[in-house]
């Protein structure tokens, strides 16, 4: 992530399992990273592609843990205003089975 009070901001939203560490390139065609570690669950990381990034409306990308690789789905992130400082969140996620 390039600019370092988004990442801390992002980091600090994330469930705190243990430690994490993020990678992210925030623009269409960058990649993202996330490892989170606790001290029973071992390590766990996730990845994935920004394939569209409307600002700050949309995000489409790919996501994938890398505990099964090859398992790609994509999510679609929809961001409304709705007024009164309230936004309305929606997350589609597609995961081809075939």
């Amino acid at each position: 992530m390039r600019d370092e009070q988004q990442r801390a901001a992002f980091v600090a939203q994330a469930p705190r399992n243990g430690e994490e560490a993020l990678d992210l390139d925030a623009r269409e065609g960058g990649d993202w990273r996330f490892v989170t570690s606790g001290p029973d669950h071992g390590e766990h990381a996730f990845r994935g592609t920004i394939r569209e990034l409307v600002p700050p409306e949309k995000i489409v990308q790919t996501f994938e843990w890398e505990g099964m690789p090859g398992h790609i789905c994509v999510e679609t992130v929809t961001l409304e205003d709705l007024g009164d400082g309230r936004t309305k969140f929606v997350n589609v996620s597609l995961f081809h089975t075939t």
